[in-house]
């Protein structure tokens, strides 16, 4: 049986090699409620966990929500801060200021949200489904490419302007 493309509750989680950390069961249990209710997929869990080992000394909310944004952009996962931080039920200054401290100790670089990462997400809150969602994107992310001047504007903006102009191209 094919394992499912999203989190199951946290209770249906087996043992992994990235749950053998070392980490407390209130870290654990913390990071998996935060990824259910985002929806992440598991190897972006398993991550966060592993990073979340790194935090030490934050707070644990906090320091959850830092990993799995952290995690979501090793894995080119369109998540952002004002998501993670309404699911952790804390302010986006604390899990920026978690963040940097994870990100100061690991001492890793990580890219910004890219266009082309929130298109497939646009397409999803339109609510098209299927062929038709899929064709839309890969439309936009061509006008994406096509685009020059790309300097200055938000990543989200550039890509709800592509998604509009595929849209509209389409109909």
């Amino acid at each position: 049986m094919a394992e499912p493309r999203f989190l199951p509750c946290p209770s249906d989680y087996r043992r992994t090699a990235a749950l053998q950390v070392n980490l407390s069961p209130q870290a654990i249990v913390e990071v998996k409620r935060l990824a259910a209710s985002l929806r992440l997929p598991r190897p972006l869990v398993e991550d966060a966990l592993i990073i979340m080992k790194k935090a030490s000394g934050l707070p644990l909310r906090q320091a959850a929500a830092a990993a799995l944004l952290i995690a979501a952009r090793n894995h080119k996962v369109a998540l952002t801060w004002s998501e993670v931080a309404e699911a952790a039920n804390t302010s986006q200054e604390r899990v920026w200021s978690a963040y940097r401290r994870i990100l100061e100790a690991t001492k890793v670089k990580l890219k910004p949200l890219t266009p082309e990462m929130l298109v497939y997400k646009a397409v999803d809150h339109v609510g098209l489904k299927g062929e038709e969602a899929a064709k839309l994107a890969r439309e936009a992310l061509n006008l994406l490419a096509r685009l020059d001047k790309r300097k200055g504007c938000s990543p989200r903006a550039l890509a709800a302007a592509a998604l509009y102009a595929a849209a509209v191209k389409k109909a």
